[in-house]
């Protein structure tokens, strides 16, 4: 086994005079660590999330007029096939009567032609 070099025990922190004495690069690395950074954007989201919830409001409001436009048409054929359903009944012995008649007719047939002479 290899030792290992002793180490030293003094203080090893830097003095004051082992810093460069210079002016210091200061630059904004990371824009979105800065909180107005991030309560613009958080106020930008905001907007857009009511712009969002005005959308689906305006969305909804055209739903419910298609739903009832669409009720009222199920409600009028209904209305509709109850009215012709009644006015069969009413009239029945009419419509099997005409039906009778139509179907006793000698049937038409075409009169025959004169036959054309030969030539």
């Amino acid at each position: 086994m290899s030792r290992r070099p002793t180490r030293d025990t003094q203080n090893t922190t830097p003095g004051a005079g082992d810093f460069p004495n210079v002016t210091p690069n200061v630059q904004d690395l990371h824009n979105t660590s800065d909180i107005r950074f991030v309560m613009v954007e958080v106020g930008k989201m905001t907007t857009a999330v009511e712009n969002l919830k005005e959308k689906v409001d305006k969305l909804d409001a055209n739903d419910t007029k298609i739903q009832n436009g669409i009720a009222l048409i199920k409600g009028g054929l209904f209305v509709a096939a109850v009215f012709f359903g009644f006015l069969g009944w009413v009239f029945s012995s009419q419509i099997n009567s005409l039906r009778d008649t139509l179907l006793s007719m000698p049937n038409i047939t075409q009169q025959q032609q004169p036959a054309q002479p030969d030539k």
